[in-house]
């Protein structure tokens, strides 16, 4: 219940132990979570996510709560180096991430849902910061967020998406596909 003491006790525990898959997994989402914007935060945790991504199977653990721990851990590990790129402003690396993180679950369903569906969001806006946008890419994820969104946040979604879904079919010069972006 003591996220700071959690927190130290689990780098602690890496210092001892570098592929400890609980203590990374535990170091990321605390130091994500918590990071408020703090690059030096997001930085490190995706240092220690890119660690657990690399981590090996700990002889003492069978490989079914290996394999159990690592597709809980993979989505967390994609969405703090996702985190860390957009905002470093990364587009390019953070749709990468986004796009791992969304393909890591085991069961599709849980990318309709918290806190996955939030990075569904995340990722069609990142394509809309590539540069040309990737229009088809963005209403296409923006959408699937809208679909799953629960109120407040659904109706501020489907604007976008609707917004973006008009950019992408209408002629550049018709007026009704050039009025502000949704946000902007």
């Amino acid at each position: 219940q003591n996220a700071p003491k959690m927190l130290d006790a689990a780098k602690r525990l890496i210092q001892a132990s570098p592929n400890d898959l609980r203590a990374l997994t535990a170091v990321v989402y605390l130091e994500h979570a918590g990071a408020n914007g703090d690059q030096a935060k997001l930085d490190d945790a995706a240092t220690v996510a890119q660690q657990g991504l690399n981590a090996p199977k700990d002889p003492c653990t069978t490989q079914a709560d290996y394999d159990k721990l690592k597709d809980i851990a993979t989505p967390v590990f994609y969405e703090a180096i996702a985190a860390d790129d957009a905002a470093k402003k990364d587009v390019k690396s953070e749709i990468d991430a986004y796009t791992k993180e969304l393909q890591s679950y085991k069961d599709p369903a849980a990318t309709t849902q918290a806190p996955a569906l939030l990075d569904v969001y995340n990722l069609g806006n990142a394509y809309l910061q590539e540069d040309p946008k990737d229009l088809k890419d963005a209403v296409w994820f923006l959408t699937r967020a809208a679909q799953f969104a629960q109120p407040p946040y659904k109706t501020q979604i489907e604007t976008a998406a609707e917004y973006w879904y008009k950019k992408y079919h209408c002629a550049q010069n018709d007026a009704a596909c050039n009025g502000t972006p949704p946000g902007g």
